[in-house]
């Protein structure tokens, strides 16, 4: 459920960047508005009111109530259980294309740049330690302490975040001749969705 599915022809959207399903809510993010949809009943998805961000995010991952949207100067941090509130976000401000997060810990990408955050004060993310890679960072997963990111010059890079402060490489693997989509890992596996 990474994807925006439309089940109900009255319900439609005009340009996401995102959708995610947290418990039985589908949030979609929509030139600086984000949409959200009750699926209790995944036959009949009800519109529930806006909420108005002012910036666009391009990317947002879920964990504990919390929703963490990448956006143009940081991480954003806002309350599910409180109509989006906003609670914290991240410091310095800087660039962030794509979060991805698993438990306590947060991994974010933009420009060449991987970012670990700790999440563990619910309000403001920490980032603990970073690692510059060759190459722009777009597409990034994490699950436990096993990230990956891949770079728009046609890489991919495993990491190992066990050590929040002091992240590594595991492998870099070339797919010079493949446009990757998106990327995803589970149980120690990594799925690549491209050309």
């Amino acid at each position: 459920p990474t994807r925006p599915v439309v089940t109900d022809p009255g319900v439609g959207f005009y340009y996401p960047w995102w959708g995610l399903v947290h418990g039985r809510t589908l949030f979609v993010e929509e030139g600086g508005l984000i949409r959200r949809l009750d699926l209790s009943d995944p036959s009949a998805p009800v519109e529930l009111d806006p909420v108005e961000s002012g910036y666009v995010s391009r990317y947002a991952a879920a964990w504990n109530d919390r929703l963490y949207v990448s956006t143009h100067d940081g991480m954003r941090v806002l309350d599910i259980t409180e109509d989006l509130a906003e609670l914290g976000r991240s410091e310095p401000a800087q660039l962030i294309g794509n979060v991805a997060t698993s438990g306590d810990a947060a991994i974010a990408v933009g420009s060449d740049t991987l970012r670990v955050f700790d999440l563990s004060d619910p309000m403001t993310p920490v980032e603990r330690g970073k690692l510059v890679v060759d190459g722009w960072l777009s597409n990034a997963d994490l699950d436990g302490r096993l990230g990956a990111a891949y770079a728009l010059d046609g890489s991919a890079v495993l990491i190992d975040i066990d050590d929040l402060d002091r992240p590594w490489i595991l492998s870099l693997i070339d797919y010079s001749l493949t446009y990757v989509y998106d990327l995803e890992i589970k149980a120690g596996r990594l799925y690549l969705a491209g050309t």
